[in-house]
């Protein structure tokens, strides 16, 4: 393999890396949302925490998203 196919190569994996820390990192959020929902969080303060919308974060609670 040359030089630049090996680059190639350490980018892909880089990414797949990147990408898989990515949905670790929103499974957590997700749980964490849930978790401050049940100590009575309300969705609107979290929603600006996140700087999402109420929808998305009620979606992250539920999983979908």
């Amino acid at each position: 393999m040359n030089e630049s196919m090996e680059e190639l190569a350490k980018t892909a994996k880089a990414i797949k890396r990147l990408d898989t820390r990515r949905l670790e990192l929103i499974e957590t959020r997700n749980e964490q949302i849930r978790a401050a929902r049940a100590d009575g969080a309300k969705w609107r303060e979290m929603a600006l925490l996140l700087g999402m919308t109420e929808h998305g974060v009620i979606k992250a609670a539920n999983g979908t998203r």
